[in-house]
């Protein structure tokens, strides 16, 4: 996982660039946070949302 600096605002800000892995068509989310680790946390909060959304549709 490579959560990358967010060099367009003077604020120290986060993103990472999260693909649904549960789906076969794009769909893609901008993940951003203060910190490292506030990304890496919303990263894992919303895979689970993914694949429980995805085994209740499966």
């Amino acid at each position: 996982m490579e959560i990358k600096k967010d060099t367009t605002t003077k604020k120290d800000r986060y993103y990472f660039v999260l693909r649904n892995p549960h789906v076969n068509y794009p769909d893609i989310k901008m993940i951003y946070g203060p910190t490292e680790q506030a990304v890496k946390d919303k990263v894992a909060a919303q895979l689970k949302k993914w694949k429980e959304l995805s085994s209740k549709v499966s």
